[in-house]
């Protein structure tokens, strides 16, 4: 376990990383964490990379071995938080700060795992490989062929977005779908030619009621309509109107099904159109390929006194870009706390300890991959 002083500096490397502030829109602010990240991994003998991605900040590649991939670990630097929005601040045994829970401790958690961890095994344990992106926040659309590439070739993935309860491993993860659904009808004045209109807005309204009732939560399938907007003024039959939809499944074919639907909607209405756009942004990650690791290093903790424990999320991450390509996947790594993304976003000061030494026994207890889906 971490003695007191580890933690204490353990969380003033997170203030470093908040106070760094790197909100994905602003490519320089996150080049510049991302530079101190890669200082940060330098000391630790790591070969160390930054790449230039177009439309966003540098990302990190750093790794142990040029041969092998190895255990690839995965985080991100950009967030949500527009610069001087938030400040780091201390209340009890929670720490505030932009971004400080999805994931800049989670981040920081990893790379103190990983000093850990090779201190302890640098000789035993397979090489490690870290990717830092700049662009998770807006669903990876730059990095997500290196995710995919590098999680191809791993042993495992390991992802430091924020815990489950009490620190539980997220050993699956709803997919994400996100869609417009764009109607258009034909205007006409709302007294004198009612009748001649098609409104865009009521075969919107019928659109919604077909798109929430495909909701089935013992699938754990569910699609949001939330955001709607139509029509130009009070007297006019709108003519246009418009729905911004959000798909979560748990499995890949219920995905599927509810994305063929919604690619195929139409409106039983005369003259009107419905035209959707979007589709999946980030694929079911299932428990499969993960179970069989889970349960190996869950064994080893029980032998070695720690106790594993593992959850669902019904949110997604690069996690589900590297599952969707067979790898095994242990996701929920970093913080324990809670409001990501929110005004009272925090971590939990006092899990910090139990977090690293959790990473790091997987970075010296995780084998190599042997079955035939690892190339």
């Amino acid at each position: 376990m971490m003695a007191s002083s580890a933690t204490a500096e353990l969380l003033a490397q997170i203030r470093r990383w908040a106070e760094i502030e790197s909100p994905t829109d602003d490519p320089a602010a996150v080049t510049r964490l991302a530079n101190y990240a890669g200082d940060q991994l330098e000391q630790l003998g790591l070969d160390v990379q930054l790449q230039r991605v177009s439309g966003f900040g540098d990302r990190v590649l750093a790794r142990t071995s040029a041969d092998r991939v190895g255990i690839l670990i995965v985080g991100h630097t950009d967030t949500v938080w527009p610069i001087g929005a938030k400040s780091f601040a201390i209340d009890g045994n929670k720490a505030f700060g932009p971004g400080i829970y999805a994931m800049k401790a989670g981040a920081c958690i990893a790379i103190a795992a990983l000093r850990d961890a090779l201190g302890q095994a640098r000789r035993s344990m397979l090489p490690v490989t870290m990717l830092l992106t700049s662009d998770e926040e807006v669903s990876s659309p730059q990095s997500r062929g290196l995710i995919e590439e590098l999680s191809q070739r791993s042993d495992a993935v390991l992802v430091f977005e924020p815990s489950g309860p009490h620190g539980a491993i997220k050993t699956s993860r709803s997919g994400t779908a996100r869609f417009v659904v764009d109607i258009e009808g034909r205007a006409a004045h709302s007294g004198a030619d009612h009748a001649h209109g098609r409104s865009a807005v009521v075969a919107l309204a019928d659109t919604i009621m077909a798109l929430e009732g495909m909701t089935d939560y013992q699938k754990g399938l569910t699609v949001n309509v939330g955001v709607v907007s139509g029509g130009t003024r009070p007297n006019v039959v709108p003519a246009h109107a418009t729905a911004a939809v959000d798909v979560r499944a748990v499995r890949a074919t219920d995905m599927q099904k509810a994305v063929a639907a919604i690619s195929a909607l139409h409106s039983q209405r005369p003259d009107i159109t419905i035209s959707v756009h979007g589709g999946v942004t980030r694929p079911p990650f299932e428990r499969g390929t993960t179970a069989q690791l889970f349960e190996a290093v869950q064994r080893a903790a029980r032998a070695s006194g720690l106790t594993l424990a593992e959850t669902h999320s019904g949110g997604g991450s690069d996690g589900n870009l590297a599952a969707a390509v067979g790898a095994r996947v242990l996701d929920g790594l970093g913080a324990v706390g809670g409001g990501a993304h929110a005004d009272d976003e925090y971590i939990d000061i006092t899990m910090l300890a139990r977090q690293v030494e959790q990473a790091s026994f997987l970075l010296r207890t995780i084998r190599p991959r042997t079955d035939s889906a690892h190339a």
